[in-house]
C-alpha cells in the first residue's frame, strides 16, 4: 500500500542532508566553513550557526510534507504541542508548495483506512456481545 511507504520520503529527506553532511566533515569542509565564518564575521558568527542550521532543517522538513502533499502549517487533529504539532507554530520553510493532487489522494486514502478501521472495530464489537435472542 501506498500510503505505508510514506515514511520513506520524509526518512529520505533527513538522511540526505546528514549523509551529505558527514561525508563534507569527512573531506575537511567543516573546517572551512567554521574558519570562514571566524574570518569573516568572527566569533559572533558562530552563535548564528545554530539558527541557520535549524532554518535548513525545517526548509527540509518542510519541503518533504509538502510534497507528499501535507500542509505543514496545519496541526492534525490527532496531535498537538510540540514536536507534533508545534512546527505549524512558525512559518512554513518550504522551497516548495504543497501538491494539491497528492493532497486529495492522501485524503481519500485516510478517509477509507479511517472508515476500514470504523467497520472493523463495529464487527469486533458485535461478535464480542452475545445476541440476546
Amino acid at each position: 500500500m501506498v500510503l505505508d511507504q510514506e515514511w520513506l520520503v520524509s526518512f529520505s529527506a533527513a538522511m540526505f542532508p546528514f549523509c551529505s553532511f558527514c561525508y563534507a566533515h569527512h573531506r575537511g569542509l567543516t573546517l572551512n566553513v567554521l574558519t570562514g565564518v571566524y574570518k569573516t564575521v568572527g566569533v559572533r558568527g558562530f552563535l548564528a550557526l545554530p539558527f541557520i542550521t535549524l532554518a535548513m532543517e525545517k526548509s527540509i522538513y518542510d519541503s518533504a510534507q509538502a510534497w507528499q502533499g501535507i500542509d505543514p502549517t496545519v496541526v492534525p487533529a490527532d496531535r498537538g504541542g510540540f514536536p507534533s504539532g508545534g512546527g505549524a507554530a512558525i512559518p512554513s520553510f518550504s522551497l516548495i508548495p504543497v501538491d494539491p493532487v497528492k493532497r486529495a489522494r492522501r485524503e481519500m486514502r485516510l478517509a477509507a483506512l479511517a472508515a476500514e478501521e470504523e467497520s472493523k472495530e463495529k464487527g469486533a464489537a458485535t461478535a464480542i456481545i452475545p445476541s440476546s435472542s
